[in-house]
């Protein structure tokens, strides 16, 4: 296939919205708290875990990333000196890349998007009466972070099952 980043991007448009409708839908027309039985400031331990596993998972993907780009940047034009790993693992880059990319892409903006929505919440506690300060975390804004922290771990997998596959 000649365009796989676009191809890779098709995909994912798709994945994102089956994903996002898999979640969204038992969710629907309900709201939620962040807080722990309604304990201000409880999400904050739950959130640095997310969050720390999502920073992990963007460090792993983006220093493959950069493994890879160093790689196709520094191959020795000579095809007879290289080995069958080198010109398979040239081949499939591309594809890996691509992979990797959606990862980074989803997982930035499940950090974004878990601050955003948190701070939303946060703020809503002090402008609005109490009960009504888990109206800010609608379904469809539930459903949006977790399909982004969901596909950004699928799409680092996808990348490295591919890469295993490609290669051996």
């Amino acid at each position: 296939m000649k365009h796989p980043v676009v191809i890779a991007l098709g995909i994912a448009v798709v994945v994102f919205a089956v994903a996002f409708l898999i979640c969204y839908w038992p969710r629907r027309k309900k709201t939620f708290d962040f807080d722990v039985r309604g304990e201000f400031g409880a999400f904050e331990p739950h959130a640095k875990r997310y969050q720390d596993l999502a920073k992990l998972v963007l460090t792993l993907a983006t220093a493959s990333i950069a493994f890879l780009v160093n790689f196709l940047v520094n191959l020795n034009a000579d095809l007879k000196t290289r080995s069958s790993y080198s010109l398979r693992l040239e081949a499939t880059s591309p594809w890996v890349i691509a992979f990797l990319c959606l990862s980074a892409m989803s997982l930035l903006l499940f950090l974004l998007f878990e601050n955003l929505f948190y701070e939303d919440y946060v703020h809503s506690r002090y402008t609005r009466q109490p009960c009504d300060s888990k109206e800010t975390y609608s379904g469809a804004r539930y459903a949006l972070n977790l399909t982004f922290g969901w596909t950004g771990l699928l799409w680092f997998f996808i990348a490295y099952v591919v890469l295993a596959y490609k290669l051996f």
